[in-house]
């Protein structure tokens, strides 16, 4: 029991990471660490700044990077969201260490429909402002002179963004970000553009990743 209640703290660190779920960076961390190539490795394109290791977000990143990240948002993402969700929010709070508001903040129904993963990642490379600045803005504001990413701070705050690109009310805008538990149900009642949750879930997940690369390469 004591072995399976450790494995289970890793996994849901992991998937907490990510906003929503989304990280991973632990993993990669560590792999990088004992001298292993991660297979989720970012490409560097041509101008990437060697000193501070910021990763300069274009439409050409993007592009360049584009196939790696599907593959760690629709592979290693994906399978770590089912593990968070089977285990359930009371087990990652009592061995997680993870806030409720975190858990239910969990882009659960982003993996209910490959067709509209498919479609969000069609227009990855039109986000790529939105993914610099909120990458830089985290780094500024939250993240400061740390050399380590808060996942629990990073996830908050990238759903708080999420949520103010949605096309709302202004109640339902403030029900959200007071339950983020509510979001997938008004995903599912079509009340939240499908489209639109899709997208900018999509976003935050790829900042997320850059983030991770830029702590692992500093």
């Amino acid at each position: 029991m004591f072995v399976k209640n450790i494995l289970y703290v890793w996994n849901i660190a992991i998937v907490i990471s990510l906003c929503n779920l989304s990280i991973l960076s632990l993993v990669a961390m560590d792999i990088e660490k004992n001298g292993i190539k991660s297979a989720y490795g970012i490409r560097r394109p041509h101008g990437h700044n060697q000193h501070n290791r910021d990763i300069d977000i274009t439409v050409a990143t993007l592009k360049t990077d584009k196939s790696v990240i599907k593959k760690y948002i629709t592979d290693r993402v994906a399978n770590d969201i089912k593990k968070a969700k089977r285990w359930g929010k009371g087990m990652a709070k009592a061995f997680g260490g993870i806030t409720g508001y975190v858990f239910d903040a969990i882009p659960f129904e982003f993996f209910a429909d490959n067709a509209s993963i498919d479609e969000a990642f069609d227009h990855l490379e039109e986000g790529a402002k939105y993914i610099k600045d909120l990458k830089d803005a985290f780094k500024k504001n939250i993240m400061s002179s740390k050399k380590k990413v808060n996942q629990s701070q990073l996830a908050e705050f990238i759903y708080g963004h999420l949520v103010d690109k949605l096309t709302v009310t202004d109640a339902q805008r403030a029900l959200l970000k007071r339950e983020p538990l509510k979001m997938d149900e008004l995903v599912r009642k079509g009340i939240v553009k499908r489209s639109e949750y899709m997208y900018y879930t999509l976003l935050n997940f790829v900042v997320r990743y850059y983030l991770e690369q830029e702590v692992k390469n500093r």
